[in-house]
């Protein structure tokens, strides 16, 4: 059986990956109105007080953009997933 470990990045990877800045990256996730960033802001994994993206994501976002909002070829979370630490 093979297990496949998802990636996770931090905010500051996933902007490097997006091409921009850490502060823009925020505001996008936080403020924005674009389909990709409420989309990917829905999609984060909270580990103790971070945040973090899956790779496949942000990957998903530069492959498709707004468009990854309604591809039914990428699997949509249903709510914000939450790991305690």
């Amino acid at each position: 059986m093979n297990h496949h470990t998802p990636r996770l990045l931090t905010a500051d990877e996933a902007a490097d990956q997006l091409r921009k800045t850490p502060a823009a990256f925020r505001e996008a996730m936080c403020r924005s109105h674009a389909d990709w960033a409420i989309w990917l802001s829905a999609r984060r994994i909270k580990l103790g007080r971070r945040y973090y993206l899956h790779q496949e994501d942000v990957e998903a976002v530069l492959r498709l953009g707004d468009a990854v909002a309604q591809s039914p070829a990428v699997e949509h979370a249903s709510h914000l997933r939450r790991i305690d630490g």
